[in-house]
């Protein structure tokens, strides 16, 4: 069945059969990872499978340099029109070694999300937020809990998934900040 699915057309079901892949060996995982930076750098593809490409590749590991370098390139280019766009932002920053965060590139797209993060309304502002636990730091904290308080004060306008995913970032930068301590007074 997975072969027929592959074979088939570019939709939601294919992009996540072939994510599924990954997981059956090491090459087939850097197979899928090159395939899914391929959908993310097409225009054919549809933007439906591309915001999912971009989505699975945060959770593949391990993305080489030169490969980080070409999803930045994309999630720079991405018109901000695109509904793959905030998800190609965050696969971006996911994707990137933590040496390369303060990097021009890297730092632009940051701001991007983070305007996405605290704008009500906007498609894909679960995602950033999420992506803002996952590399963000003590600095961040401010705007997560604002974005709880906001959420708290006008409870019918947004689901109330932004306020789980700007809880949850917390509690993931918390997480974090008490490893480093740990680590740090070994």
């Amino acid at each position: 069945m997975t072969d027929s699915i592959l074979s088939g057309i570019h939709n939601p079901m294919w992009l996540f059969t072939l994510w599924g892949t990954a997981f059956t060996s090491a090459s087939k995982e850097k197979q899928v990872k090159q395939e899914l930076i391929q959908i993310l750098n097409s225009s054919e593809e549809s933007a439906d499978v591309r915001r999912l490409a971009a989505y699975s590749l945060r959770f593949i590991k391990e993305i080489k340099k030169e490969d980080q370098n070409v999803i930045l390139n994309i999630a720079i280019n991405e018109p901000v029109t695109s509904i793959a766009y905030t998800y190609i932002l965050c696969s971006a920053l996911a994707s990137i070694s933590k040496d390369s965060l303060n990097t021009v590139r890297a730092r632009y797209c940051r701001k991007k999300l983070k305007e996405i993060a605290i704008t009500p309304g906007v498609a894909g502002r679960t995602e950033a937020i999420s992506i803002i636990g996952e590399i963000g730091g003590l600095k961040d904290l401010m705007q997560l809990k604002a974005i709880i308080r906001e959420f708290n004060r006008n409870k019918l306008n947004e689901s109330p998934d932004i306020a789980i995913a700007a809880s949850s970032a917390i509690l993931w930068i918390d997480r974090r900040q008490k490893c480093a301590v740990k680590a740090n007074s070994k």
